[in-house]
């Protein structure tokens, strides 16, 4: 990405025909393959990177490695509290004799995995996870000030 004077950032986008020919040879084709038929259409100047590519692939759902599956009752327990529950809490209890599971989950694929699902936290509920793991006891011990200063105004709106 380039920086420019106002200190906004510009992504490299792919013209159409670009998406088109990459989802028709995203799985026949190598990423290197891919990367120099792109960039021997592009000037010196306008060349793709290998990590921009990687990002495009998946900007457009196109997957080169296959993911373990979850089962579906990590799913399921995952979409139940992911409003209430950190990333880290989560994998830990997936991770728990609980699920009679032999696979240990970190807060990475748990992240990954509601990225894939497309679940996003609000900033209500990132808000309400945060002052739950620092009553509980959990993560930092102290709430970082952008967050405290969201609470506060939070709290404000919801009183008028």
């Amino acid at each position: 990405m380039k920086k420019y004077k106002n200190g906004q950032f510009h992504k490299k986008e792919l013209f159409l025909d670009e998406k088109i020919f990459i989802l028709k040879n995203y799985d026949t084709m190598k990423y290197d393959d891919i990367l120099n038929h792109l960039n021997s259409n592009r000037n010196k100047n306008n060349q793709i990177a290998y990590s921009t590519l990687r990002h495009r692939f998946k900007d457009l759902k196109c997957f080169k490695y296959t993911y373990i599956p979850w089962a579906k009752i990590h799913e399921k327990y995952l979409k139940s509290h992911y409003k209430t529950m950190g990333n880290t809490e989560i994998a830990s209890h997936l991770s728990s004799k609980m699920f009679r599971s032999k696979k240990v989950f970190t807060r990475f694929q748990i992240e990954k995995k509601m990225s894939l699902l497309d679940i996003h936290r609000t900033l209500e509920e990132r808000s309400f996870i945060i002052q739950r793991n620092f009553q509980i006891g959990i993560g930092k011990s102290e709430i970082p000030k952008y967050t405290r200063q969201r609470i506060l105004i939070n709290k404000f709106n919801k009183n008028e």
